[in-house]
């Protein structure tokens, strides 16, 4: 990607692996049985990627720069007029310019993300991390200058009240997505022990309170 991002504190590993949902699943449009069964199944699964205290989720929340995207250039992508992946203008796609918090499964997949031990927030990158150790192992001693970020629980009734204003590519992912948040609602409520929160707002304290 574009921005220049601090150490992730990977380094402490002999190797790490890495999930982007884009590469990772079979994307639209699945010609055989096995793919679609196989995106289904990972659709089915997502939450334990993102919530799993031994696994973490780097969130970059804005895209590149309009001046950084030669507008001339071709990207390979599917075409559903010709039923195949080939390069297209980009000039003649249609850009998605729904905001990242704005969109069903990255808000989703930023709270199953919270409900780990803890989560960082670096304003100016406006990326956020969870599921790390320590502020220091994360940020190599820069973690002075970070926010921890506020990330309260919500619970499935409140979740899913905001999906009335998410946008959904397909809104047919909108039912499974509500019974995975309230899957992981549970499941976190009744095993945490502790809860450690900074930075709260006045709604962050109204959305806690539904959750206590």
């Amino acid at each position: 990607g574009f921005e220049k991002t601090p150490a992730l504190g990977l380094e402490m590993f002999h190797s790490a692996w890495f999930f982007y949902d884009y590469v990772c699943l079979y994307q639209f449009k699945r010609m055989e049985n096995h793919q679609e069964d196989s995106f289904r199944k990972a659709m089915g699964n997502m939450h334990v990627l993102y919530a799993h205290e031994c696994t973490r989720t780097i969130s970059i929340q804005k895209a590149a720069p309009p001046n950084w995207i030669d507008l001339e250039k071709s990207i390979p992508i599917y075409y559903n007029h010709s039923g195949k992946v080939e390069p297209r203008p980009i000039k003649s796609l249609i850009l998605n310019d729904t905001p990242y918090i704005k969109r069903g499964w990255t808000q989703a997949e930023l709270l199953w993300s919270s409900s780990r031990a803890q989560m960082l927030f670096i304003p100016e990158l406006n990326l956020s991390i969870s599921g790390c150790t320590t502020d220091a192992e994360l940020l190599d001693g820069e973690a002075s200058n970070t926010a921890q970020r506020a990330e309260v629980p919500v619970t499935p009734e409140i979740f899913k009240q905001r999906t009335e204003e998410l946008v959904f590519t397909h809104r047919v992912d909108l039912d499974p997505v509500i019974r995975l948040q309230a899957k992981v609602f549970h499941y976190k409520a009744s095993s945490a022990l502790s809860l450690s929160l900074q930075q709260l707002t006045a709604s962050d304290v109204e959305t806690l309170s539904a959750a206590l």
